[in-house]
């Protein structure tokens, strides 16, 4: 392992999703500490979005459910919860707008997307609408699953993956309640399995736009058209997110989580139940010769543990650290040092902290559940 020297490592906070419960964990550069918990029996806090000053907003995945919670962040080490909006069942993620007075609810469960408007001076969520996913589903799907919200880099729009539906919804943000909040629904390849995207600006000057496809492998670029008043999405690469490897048994690998550095060029995808003793995580360039856009595969890091659900990387100007969440295995939260030049995950960890200490205290050992979520406030 060749040692990093940080430009400036501090004191990061990060809040995870578990069954049942928000942790609050530091982390000083080598080890994770809890620093505070909130619990709640039959919860399952799978998103959320923190508000500055000290606003967290948290949806609900379980299912007859459909709530989004507001908490405040007290001594940035105590969670109290302040309101609950009631919205769609089977919520999987939440996203703000440019201004964050509303958010937008993707929920995988109900295959609804909801409008929440959050502009009160309390911050509290109240539902403005909530609209269906038009047009059918792909074979062997029973309902539509939008998986998330991303808004575009002018802040105008929102790309929402239905996964069931092998779609690309762009919503426009600011038109107000309306029958169809769709602007634009763009196919994707039948089966792949639409789950997370992210946006890339180009140094050229285009907008792109990276997906993940949960069920076939793969990571899809496309370039992004402005027209009118909506986006048009046109495919200009795709790779397996295994690289020039192949997962044991693709019948049940699944890709997971995207992310993509600040830098505009490194893109992280992990990938789950691939059959190895370690899940990993998959490292791309996106890279532009010439006129001709494309990834370059870089390579695979494992991530101590398997199902590597959600990562995120750190805050900090040179995004120097990975935080992983592996949903099964010893090691439910592991950071790993990146080189901010290269993009390169070191294998060996900074530290680590047990799902047997993460879950709620008291549980069975055998409803031990890792972080399907993590991030850094």
């Amino acid at each position: 392992m060749t040692t990093q020297v940080h430009s400036n490592v501090g004191l990061k906070k990060l809040i995870l999703g578990t069954q049942d419960q928000i942790l609050i964990i530091n982390f000083d550069g080598t080890k994770f500490t809890i620093a505070g918990r909130y619990t709640k029996p039959d919860w399952n806090p799978c998103w959320m979005l923190f508000k500055e000053p000290n606003l967290l907003y948290a949806i609900d995945s379980m299912p007859d459910v459909g709530e989004v919670n507001l908490f405040k962040l007290a001594s940035f080490d105590k969670l109290v919860l302040i309101s609950s909006g009631k919205g769609s069942w089977g919520g999987a993620h939440i996203e703000f707008n440019a201004d964050k007075t509303r958010i937008v609810g993707s929920c995988y469960g109900s295959g609804m997307v909801d409008l929440w408007d959050v502009s009160a001076t309390d911050g509290v969520p109240r539902v403005i609408m909530s609209s269906a996913v038009p047009g059918q589903v792909s074979p062997g799907q029973k309902r539509h699953h939008p998986h998330q919200a991303v808004l575009d880099p002018t802040g105008r729009h929102f790309i929402v993956p239905d996964l069931a539906g092998d779609k690309l919804l762009v919503i426009n943000d600011g038109e107000g309640v309306r029958s169809n909040i769709y602007s634009n629904v763009v196919d994707v390849p039948i089966g792949v399995g639409p789950r997370h995207v992210a946006f890339i600006t180009s140094a050229y000057g285009p907008h792109f736009l990276v997906m993940v496809a949960e069920l076939s492998n793969e990571v899809f670029l496309y370039e992004a058209y402005y027209t009118g008043n909506t986006i048009d999405l046109i495919e200009v690469d795709r790779k397996s997110s295994y690289g020039i490897w192949e997962p044991k048994d693709p019948s049940v690998a699944v890709a997971a989580e995207l992310v993509v550095a600040k830098n505009q060029r490194d893109i992280y995808v992990s990938n789950r139940f691939t059959g190895e003793k370690e899940d990993h995580i998959a490292h791309f360039h996106f890279r532009e010769n010439g006129s001709f856009p494309y990834l370059e595969f870089i390579g695979l890091t494992p991530t101590m543990g398997l199902r590597p659900r959600t990562f995120c990387l750190s805050k900090d100007r040179m995004q120097e650290f990975v935080f992983v969440g592996n949903e099964v295995g010893e090691s439910g939260l592991v950071a790993f040092e990146r080189n901010p030049f290269t993009g390169h995950i070191d294998s060996t960890p900074v530290a680590t902290i047990s799902n047997e200490e993460l879950n709620t205290p008291g549980i069975s050992e055998d409803m031990i559940n890792g972080p399907q979520f993590v991030f850094q406030i």
